[in-house]
C-alpha cells in the first residue's frame, strides 16, 4: 500500500492550463474516485500519478517521499484502462502471468503468483480458458488481476467501464471494489458517471475545469454539495434548481410564482438577496397547503421501484421521484411540497453553497 500526497499540482499543455493547483491527500488502502465531466483534468491527474505525464509545477509524494523524476515502472503503480488488450491466443493464466515471466520469475514462483492472484480475483475456474470465453465483466476482472499480480501499491483506473454496456457495469463495479478490498492497494478511479462514483468511493473528489470543487465521503458530498456544479453532478437524476428571493427575515424564500419555502435555519445571505434553490427529486412530495409549489405535469418514467415525474415550475424543468404512479394527465396542475430540511441554497453569482439546511439522505 501507499499514501499519496499531491501538492500544488499544475499541468499545462502549451498555453492550455489543464490542472490548476491541485492539493489532495490519499491514505493507505483508500478508494478515491475522481469525478468530473470530460475535460475537467481527472484523467490527466491520473497520468501524472502514474508517471506517464510530468507536472508543470508541484510535487507528488508516495509515503512521504517525492517521486519527481521517477520512471513509471519504478512507482509501484498499475494502470487499468477500458481497452487494455488481452492476448486472444493465450489462456487467462498466461495473460495474468505474462509480465511476471518477462520479469524472470521461475516456473514455480510464476504458477504461485498466478494462482494466488486468481484466487483474489475469483478467476481460478477460468485459468485454462481463452479471453474470448469469459463474459465482458470477467474479462475486465482479468485485466485488473493482471495489474495486481505485482503486487502494486497503487491501482489507477481510467474510466475502466467505458467499453462495457449498462447491463454489466453494476457487476463490474462490485467486482473491482471487491478486488480492491482483497488486494489492499490504494486505488484512484476516474469516472464521468455519478452513480459509479457514489457506489465505489470511500472518498469522492469532484473536479471542474482543472480544479477540485469538493472532497468528502459520498454521503457528505450528496447531502451538502459545495456548489451548483457539485449538486447537479452528484445524484441521479440530478438536483432541481429554481430561482428565488430571500424575504426580510432570511428564513423564507419566495419563488417567482408566489410560493414560499420555509428554511430550516436562517440563511447566511442578506435578506432580499436573490438565491438559487436546489431540491433533490426525492425531496418533492404531492401536497397542498401554504408554501406549496404549482407545477404543470409533462410525463412520467417508470423505473420499476419508483417513478420519475417531470413537471414545469416557473418555466423550469423539475423532476420528482415517487413510489406512486399518481396517474397525472399531461398539462395537469400539480401541487408539490418540499420535504422539511431538504432545501439547498446557492449564490447565483458565485454558484457556491450558502446553506442553510442538510438535505434528506438519498433513498
Amino acid at each position: 500500500m501507499a499514501s499519496i500526497r499531491l501538492r500544488g499540482i499544475t499541468k499545462n499543455f502549451g498555453r492550455v492550463e489543464v490542472l490548476r493547483g491541485i492539493d489532495l491527500d490519499m491514505v493507505d488502502g483508500e478508494f478515491v474516485v475522481l469525478l468530473g465531466p470530460s475535460g475537467c483534468g481527472n484523467s490527466t491527474l491520473l497520468r501524472l500519478i502514474a508517471g506517464l505525464e510530468v507536472q508543470t509545477d508541484g510535487d507528488i509524494l508516495f509515503d512521504g517521499r517525492s517521486i519527481a523524476g521517477q520512471a513509471p515502472e519504478d512507482r509501484g503503480c498499475a494502470m487499468i484502462l477500458p481497452d487494455l488488450a488481452l492476448c486472444p491466443r493465450m489462456t487467462v493464466a498466461d495473460n495474468l502471468g505474462f509480465g511476471q515471466r518477462g520479469a524472470g520469475d521461475g516456473a514455480s514462483e510464476w504458477h504461485h503468483r498466478v494462482e494466488e492472484t486468481a484466487k483474489t480475483a475469483e478467476l481460478a475456474r477460468l485459468l485454462d480458458r481463452k479471453p474470448g470465453q469469459p463474459s465482458a465483466a470477467e474479462r475486465q476482472r482479468v485485466r485488473v488481476a493482471r495489474a495486481i499480480i505485482g503486487p502494486p501499491g497503487v491501482l489507477l483506473f481510467d474510466d475502466p467501464f467505458a467499453s462495457l454496456n449498462s447491463d454489466i457495469r453494476a457487476q463490474a463495479r462490485h467486482e473491482i471494489r471487491r478486488i480492491h478490498n482483497r488486494a489492499g492497494a490504494t486505488s484512484v478511479f476516474v469516472t464521468h458517471d455519478p452513480v459509479e462514483a457514489m457506489a465505489l468511493a470511500d472518498r469522492l473528489v469532484v473536479m471542474r475545469s482543472g480544479r477540485i470543487e469538493q472532497v468528502g465521503s459520498p454521503e457528505e458530498v450528496y447531502e451538502t454539495p459545495a456548489s451548483i456544479h457539485v449538486a447537479g453532478l452528484v445524484g441521479a437524476p440530478s438536483m432541481n434548481f429554481l430561482h428565488g428571493q430571500l424575504d426580510d427575515s432570511g428564513i423564507k424564500v419566495v419563488l417567482p410564482g408566489g410560493a414560499v419555502i420555509d428554511l430550516a435555519t436562517r440563511c447566511a445571505a442578506l435578506p432580499g438577496a436573490t438565491v438559487t434553490v436546489g431540491v433533490r427529486p426525492e425531496s418533492l412530495r404531492v401536497g397542498r397547503g401554504d408554501g406549496a409549489l404549482t407545477g404543470v405535469f409533462d410525463f412520467s418514467e417508470d423505473h420499476g421501484d419508483s417513478y420519475l415525474h417531470h413537471l414545469d415550475i416557473d418555466g423550469r424543468r423539475v423532476t420528482m421521484r415517487s413510489a406512486e404512479r399518481h396517474g397525472f394527465a399531461r398539462g395537469e396542475l400539480v401541487r408539490l411540497r418540499i420535504a422539511p430540511g431538504a432545501v439547498h441554497l446557492f449564490d447565483p453569482a458565485t454558484e457556491r453553497r450558502i446553506g442553510p439546511a442538510r438535505a434528506a439522505s438519498p433513498g
